[in-house]
């Protein structure tokens, strides 16, 4: 008798998932969303390592071993849950960083912060931090100072 009661209840769900996901209606998009899994630790860890060392140089190397994976484990599970690679996740970082000292006043030249967060060309930099933010960091650093 318990089996059975199991039974129907298995089937009545399959049934309900059947009509609700077979049958378009208002909710449909919702429910064929795919669903937010979280990131496994090591990408965790990754972040992490990164927002803590990000004025450092790095390596993938380095940062996959603080995440405690092969580089190659790391840079499937960035793509596959953050959908960038973990060098990508940092220069992002470091861009967020060099707008918040641009912003608060605590740059002395953008070439020095250039220089102290790894990017080696301000010019790229320029245009990269224009294309994200949508202002120039020179605009940042001028309005900062005044």
């Amino acid at each position: 008798d318990g089996t059975a009661s199991i039974w129907r209840k298995e089937a009545a769900d399959s049934l309900l998932s059947l009509v609700a996901l077979g049958i378009p209606h208002n909710h449909s998009p919702l429910l064929l969303r795919p669903q937010a899994v979280a990131a496994p630790r090591s990408v965790r860890r990754a972040e992490e390592y990164i927002h803590a060392n990000a004025t450092s140089a790095l390596s993938l190397e380095q940062i996959a071993s603080a995440a405690g994976c092969s580089p190659r484990a790391l840079q499937k599970a960035f793509l596959t849950f953050r959908q960038i690679t973990p060098m990508n996740c940092l220069r992002r970082h470091r861009y967020e960083i060099a707008r918040d000292r641009l912003v608060s006043g605590q740059a002395e030249s953008i070439a020095t912060l250039c220089h102290n967060l790894g990017f080696s060309n301000p010019g790229r930099f320029s245009s990269e931090f224009k294309r994200i933010f949508g202002r120039s960091p020179k605009d940042m650093h001028t309005s900062a100072r005044v």
